[in-house]
């Protein structure tokens, strides 16, 4: 089944699947080793303002902005209870190959 997560950052991500049993702290406090099936870690995404902006070279460009938390995707069993797991977005930034 596939999970689309969001949390506020990525620490938090890491903790919330520590606590589905799909992640394990790896020696390093800070280094994290996932367990499940498949896991692509998104991180921020960004989207488009509407505004154009302009480089020192007079190229124009997209002005993009954050959207407001961390995001990844997630391969698992399915019933995993606990993930920090958003709707299915209607055009995803990002999605498994062959999805």
């Amino acid at each position: 089944m596939n999970y689309y997560l969001k949390t506020t950052d990525e620490q938090s991500l890491w903790l919330a699947l520590e606590a589905a049993n799909l992640a394990v702290k790896d020696g390093d406090p800070e280094e994290w080793r996932f367990t499940g099936t498949a896991l692509d870690i998104i991180g921020t995404i960004y989207k488009e303002t509407g505004a154009m902006l302009t480089d020192e070279e007079g190229m124009q460009y997209p002005e993009m902005v954050a959207v407001e938390g961390f995001h990844a995707n997630l391969i698992a069993e399915d019933g995993l209870e606990g993930l920090p797991e958003v709707s299915a977005p209607a055009t995803p930034y990002r999605v498994w190959a062959g999805e």
